[in-house]
């Protein structure tokens, strides 16, 4: 017998409410698990917000902040791989 079911996932990408409850989810789940993947930086950066798939992340001074600048591409493409999310940028405040 076939099935029609769905996943959770599915429902959620469906409806524009539901979709946007997902998305809050995901920046939840980014901001709880960023320093799982950049242990390194636990005392240098802070999350600020996540908006419109937009990091936004104090810096301690402004040497890491050109380092991590330098680095955003690669830790853009880290994130959206393990979270399974769509991060377009980082700013780095």
């Amino acid at each position: 017998m076939k099935t029609n079911a769905k996943t959770i996932k599915e429902v959620l990408l469906e409806n524009k409410e539901l979709k946007n409850l997902l998305k809050l989810a995901i920046y939840a789940e980014i901001e709880e698990g960023f320093f799982e993947l950049f242990n390194e930086l636990k005392q240098i950066v802070k999350i600020e917000k996540i908006e419109n798939d937009v990091i936004y992340i104090s810096v301690e001074n402004s040497i890491w902040k050109n380092e991590l600048f330098m680095q955003k591409k690669i830790m853009i493409e880290k994130i959206n791989k393990y979270f399974k999310s769509k991060i377009i940028d980082i700013k780095f405040i």
